[in-house]
């Protein structure tokens, strides 16, 4: 098969990174030699390599690599908050949380951290449209970045602000999220958010 032809084939499939197996399956030939055929390819600039056994196509977007490269996982903390439109920041590393463990990894020029997280606290995440992201809810994401430390409070509180002032921001969710990942056992920090809550929320009326 022709190079070509299966950028073609990649590019109208549903999968946003792709590993030796599927280029197997979609070449039709063994393992030795669809290993030389993708070294040829990323040589070639036509194909992009993210870590040992994962492809992507060279001008994939990156917030689909990010979400795609462990399953089960999603985008979450100050990446997600660019994605919702709720913060000015763009950031360079892209926060990802799943419940497996995996080394950080940089690829085109981002830094993609994974962040391991209980079972019980995997939820409130969602596809973004048609693209091949998992994103987390604003609530979500908000309540991650406590629960992981991560962005800084300025960050956090920037994005409740601007989810409060676009009204896509559901502070009962919030809560609800505070309540069942166990973060209001830090009295401290759940009290100063609270509090800066009920700022907000008045002023966003």
């Amino acid at each position: 098969m022709k190079a070509d032809e299966l950028l073609d084939l990649l590019s109208k499939s549903n999968l946003a990174i792709f590993t030796e197996k599927d280029i197997e399956r979609f070449i039709g030939k063994g393992k030795g030699y669809t290993a030389l055929y993708l070294n040829r390819l990323v040589k070639r600039g036509k194909l992009a390599r993210i870590e040992r056994g994962k492809y992507c196509l060279k001008d994939a977007n990156i917030f689909e690599i990010a979400a795609n490269v462990v399953y089960p996982s999603y985008i979450s903390m100050l990446a997600a908050f660019e994605l919702h439109g709720i913060t000015e920041q763009k950031p360079l590393t892209i926060d990802i949380v799943t419940t497996k463990r995996h080394r950080s990894l940089e690829f085109n020029g981002y830094n993609l951290l994974f962040h391991t997280i209980k079972r019980r606290f995997f939820s409130g995440f969602y596809r973004i449209n048609n693209q091949k992201i998992m994103c987390a809810t604003p609530e979500k994401a908000i309540a991650d970045s406590i629960y992981f430390k991560n962005p800084s409070e300025n960050y956090i509180y920037e994005a409740l602000e601007n989810g409060l002032k676009k009204r896509i921001i559901d502070i009962r969710a919030l809560q609800t999220f505070l309540n069942t990942m166990e973060l209001t056992k830090n009295k401290r920090e759940t009290a100063e958010l609270e509090e800066r809550l009920k700022d907000l929320y008045v002023h966003a009326k």
